[in-house]
């Protein structure tokens, strides 16, 4: 028999006990079986349905209990009922189920927990659903207390609750505005679960009027919720028990394995003790990260203190950088020229083949003419040996004629015939005779070439006229279109050569220099990130020490942004002003935000004084309390920087060594009062 195979699905779903106790239990009954986790996003769900087609059966957690039931063949009663599914059993088709009423009652049974009175649910999910339901039929009166935005909701679980339950007692209210004696408080929500484990779905004072408390969370296994619900003085029940129960229950659908209840008891037991042993390892890892992270923290002060020698090679990298700029604005240009005595080498090189070209087509058409020229005259030769042969004909036939009376007739008419060709072959051979003469006398016109010349380049494949005609007009047309021969070609090539020759080597000689400084700047970016760095520390350093003196304690601290640039990296303010917590410094108040720009200025000038600083009205957001102490500090600063400052801050004028007032008595004319505090020269 081939091994079974399930699983749980869920999001997050990350610490889950159930493959611990499902394999257990499998074992319990000699069942070989494995049980996997999906962790599957709502998203997602719809694609890895077909991959959970494979499997003999497997449960659901949150949020898919309600998600999944359009994937379902058929439901049970009580599936259909709550309109959500924990358990689907693969029987040829997806059949779902729920095992949260089992599992809830008999949880509340083993506890010793009574199912009646005033019963608060906190949520509107499957598990939620399920418990109203059944506290419904048990007759209780059912709150369900959401937020706001879950109001819907649970006005519409409270009207299912109300139409399928006789007699179903049902209300909602805002979880804000809970309040009066719980007999049983019930968390279905997943607040508090791993890893929000410091958070509470309610307030301590709505725990201090609850009798019973019910969390559904079962990691960990004594959630905030229940600890604080013990301080209260309330009776609790965790989410464990009620996990082992529905699992138990859903073995009993797939393969109708039944347990007793000492078989959950221990099962539980050693369920706790698992959780303990994955609670604590998870403790010991949280110690491992801390410690990490304490080492990465000390790493990066080290890195930053590298960067100290940046501000030192900052003029030294501009007045390179300058340099730089003028050496390529005149490679640029020098290439520019390059280019463009190159174009005219071209142009030249190009009249030269051109010339070349034309010359070797003249030939070729001198040779086609004296070819044609041979043509004609072999044509000529046998008109003549014809007409010869015409001749001798017509002198043997008149004188048959005279043997021959009968065939006069015929051979007059043949002899007018023969009369007609002579005639033709005549006015045909003088026209050749003549086609001939022009020929010769447009070679000598056109190329210089004699008869005896023309017949020296004679091509024996040229045999037809009228191509050798039309390949003739093409070929003067593309002469015309050449125009005339440059013949000063070769001396310009000579000197453009020389042209290029010596603006190659200084276009070589600064490609070198463009590597030298290329070299000198990525020496001078590396010592820039190293000062950097270290200025950074020392800046950060400062910045918390004059961030506790002027908010009178708290922590300042400067982080740059990771995965950045640390030259064009963004720098992250992390301010914790006295009675607050850690923070981003967007968070703080206008007041806190002005105070903290502030010590960050004050540490940057601790760390370089300038002589002589401007002050325009920085401190206008403070309150009088940190007017004074920004006046206090900034009086410390003093020794070797001075300070005008612009303010309308008493504060701030009573700290000034001399006050200079502008006024305007009369309307457009301004006036200058100054006044010289005596009490600073008095305490000297």
């Amino acid at each position: 028999m081939s091994q079974k195979r399930y699983a749980v699905i869920g999001h997050p779903i990350g610490h889950t006990m159930s493959p611990f106790i499902h394999k257990r239990l499998f074992e319990m009954r000699d069942i070989d079986a494995d049980y996997g986790v999906y962790d599957i996003p709502t998203e997602d769900l719809i694609g890895k349905i077909q991959e959970l087609k494979s499997l003999d059966g497997f449960n659901i957690t949150i949020p898919h209990k309600q998600a999944i039931i359009p994937f379902l063949k058929q439901m049970d009663q009580k599936a259909s009922l709550y309109q959500s599914v924990n358990t689907v059993k693969n029987n040829g088709c997806l059949e779902g189920y729920t095992t949260d009423p089992d599992g809830f009652l008999s949880a509340l049974g083993q506890a010793g927990i009574p199912l009646k009175g005033r019963v608060v649910i906190l949520g509107t999910g499957g598990v939620a659903r399920t418990i109203a339901y059944e506290a419904t039929m048990a007759g209780c009166f059912v709150m369900l207390a959401v937020r706001r935005k879950s109001l819907s909701h649970a006005a519409s679980l409270s009207g299912a609750l109300r139409n399928d339950v006789h007699n179903g007692d049902t209300e909602t209210c805002r979880l804000d505005c809970l309040s009066g004696h719980i007999d049983l408080l019930i968390n279905a929500t997943p607040v508090g679960m791993y890893p929000q484990i410091d958070e509470m779905p309610v307030g301590r004072e709505i725990l201090e009027n609850t009798e019973y408390v019910f969390d559904a969370v079962y990691n960990p296994m004594e959630t905030k919720l229940l600890k604080t619900a013990r301080e209260c003085g309330c009776k609790v029940l965790g989410g464990l028990s009620m996990l082992v129960w529905q699992a138990a229950a859903s073995h009993k659908i797939w393969d109708g394995s039944q347990y007793t209840y000492d078989e959950i008891a221990a099962l539980c037991e050693e369920t706790k003790q698992e959780l303990e042993r994955s609670e604590a390892l998870e403790g010991e890892k949280n110690e491992q990260i801390e410690g990490f992270t304490k080492d990465l923290e000390e790493a990066r002060r080290q890195e930053a203190a590298q960067t100290a020698v940046l501000n030192e090679k900052e003029l030294d990298v501009e007045k390179i950088r300058q340099q730089f700029g003028f050496y390529q604005a005149n490679e640029d240009r020098i290439a520019g020229e390059i280019a463009r005595y190159e174009g005219e080498l071209e142009e030249v090189k190009k009249s030269l083949t051109d010339g070349v070209a034309d010359a070797a087509g003249k030939e070729e058409s001198i040779k086609r003419l004296q070819e044609t020229i041979e043509s004609s005259k072999t044509t000529q030769s046998d008109t003549q040996d014809k007409l010869n042969a015409d001749s001798k004909k017509r002198e043997e036939l008149t004188e048959r004629q005279k043997g021959f009376f009968t065939e006069r007739e015929e051979l007059s008419a043949r002899m007018s015939a023969l009369d007609k060709e002579v005639y033709r072959l005549n006015a045909q051979k003088e026209k050749l005779e003549e086609s001939m003469e022009n020929q010769v006398n447009y070679m000598w016109n056109e190329y210089e070439l004699t008869l005896r010349d023309a017949a020296q380049l004679r091509d024996e494949t040229m045999y037809d006229l009228a191509e050798m005609k039309k390949q003739t007009q093409t070929i003067k047309e593309a002469i015309r279109r050449l125009g005339d021969v440059n013949v000063n070609a070769i001396e310009d090539y000579k000197n453009l050569m020389e042209r290029y020759t010596f603006l190659k080597a200084q276009h070589d000689d600064l490609v070198e220099a463009e590597k030298t400084l290329e070299r000198i700047i990525v020496e001078l970016d590396e010592a820039m990130r190293r000062q950097f760095k270290e200025k950074f520390a020392e800046i950060s350093k400062e910045f918390d020490k004059v961030f506790k003196e002027l908010f009178g304690g708290g922590k300042g601290t400067l982080e740059l942004m990771e995965d950045e640039d640390i030259l064009e990296a963004g720098i992250r303010i992390i301010a914790q002003p006295p009675g607050k917590k850690l923070q981003n410094m967007m968070q703080l108040s206008g007041g806190e935000k002005a105070l903290t720009a502030i010590a960050l200025l004050f540490a940057i000038q601790n760390l370089k004084p300038s002589p002589f600083c401007l002050l325009d009205e920085i401190e206008a957001a403070l309150d009088d309390n940190n007017v004074d102490r920004f006046a206090q500090y900034l009086h410390k600063l003093t020794k070797y920087t001075q300070f005008i400052v612009i303010t309308h801050r008493r504060g701030t004028m009573t700290a000034a060594d001399r006050l200079y007032g502008i006024t305007m008595q009369e309307k457009g004319v301004s006036t200058l009062v100054s006044v010289s505090l005596l009490e600073n020269e008095l305490d000297k």
